[in-house]
């Protein structure tokens, strides 16, 4: 999305199958651009596109890519559909790792780099690798109580949520090393085959907000806190399925029913004639100038303030 127009990059058709997915989008200077996507690298420039077959001497013609990120050092780190990662050292050669050389296995869905320069890589099968000072680390169900991390929030420098999309959440912290599972008490009368979706942490609440098939669970002193968790769905299919907070404070959901927002303790739908055909959204994304930008069935939709605007069409 460019100078308020939809451009096509002369990349791949996704599979039918594919359409939930999305891609991971990444700067690498000032006119190049990496797309992580399921079919593999791709390298966006304001007057081509390509696929990129090798880094640094080794093949990824057959690779997909989950996630990217460029380190503090300068260092490029992929991880791919193949269960390896690769790290990219400017000057010098791709290494690639994997459960045969460090890792835990599995897929790596999601990379972070911390304050202290410890890389952190999430697998939703088999638990967490942490990079640092080129050694590795693993956690695994004996620390972490169970398999399997989907995302990361960040609280502050020194504690993070690790969030398990069958599991529920992990508070750790980095000073103690600490992994402690938040526990959500039996009296909310939860589905047991909740998913943990998505999550947020809210500097202006002072909440962990978590999107799940059982409405908005709100953690306050990493205790579920139930006034301001809201489990009363607008229907019995209701999933959140992504959440921010703007600069006004408001809290907006990406849900399997349209678009809506957090108001007086309650979770509304926006009142627009544009979400009355919306029914599924699966991501957001807060740009510039407070507008917000969702990902939904219909395609690319802007809120600038005042109305919903369809950029796709």
């Amino acid at each position: 999305y460019k100078n308020n127009k939809i451009e096509v990059c002369n990349l791949y058709e996704p599979l039918e199958s594919e359409i939930n997915f999305v891609a991971k989008v990444d700067k690498i200077n000032d006119t190049t651009h990496w797309v992580c996507a399921r079919k593999g690298l791709y390298e966006v420039t304001p007057n081509s596109s390509r696929r990129i077959d090798s880094i640094g001497g080794l093949n990824i013609s057959n690779v997909g890519f989950f996630d990217f990120i460029q380190t503090s050092n300068n260092e490029l780190i992929l991880s791919g559909t193949n269960g390896s990662v690769y790290i990219i050292k400017e000057g010098g050669k791709t290494i690639e790792l994997n459960n045969k050389n460090g890792m835990t296995g599995g897929n790596v869905i999601k990379i972070f780099e911390d304050k202290e320069g410890t890389i952190w890589f999430l697998s939703p099968q088999k638990g967490v690798s942490q990079l640092l000072h080129k050694k590795m680390k693993l956690f695994n169900k004996h620390d972490l109580y169970f398999n399997g991390i989907d995302n990361i929030v960040k609280k502050n420098d020194s504690s993070y949520y690790f969030v398990s999309r069958e599991n529920g959440i992990i508070k750790h912290c980095t000073y103690s090393g600490s992994f402690d599972t938040l526990n959500v008490p039996d009296l909310f009368r939860l589905d047991p085959n909740i998913k943990y979706h998505s999550a947020i942490y809210s500097p202006t609440r002072n909440l962990l907000m978590v999107g799940t098939n059982n409405g908005l669970l709100a953690f306050k002193n990493d205790a579920l806190n139930s006034f301001h968790s809201l489990i009363k769905k607008p229907y019995e299919t209701f999933k959140i399925y992504d959440l921010t907070e703007d600069k006004s404070g408001v809290i907006w959901l990406a849900t399997s029913h349209g678009i809506y927002f957090v108001k007086d303790n309650g979770i509304q739908k926006l009142n627009d004639k544009l979400n009355i055909n919306i029914d599924m959204v699966s991501c957001i994304t807060l740009g510039t100038n407070n507008k917000i930008y969702f990902g939904t069935n219909l395609g690319l939709i802007l809120w600038n303030g005042k109305k919903l605007v369809n950029l796709s069409q």
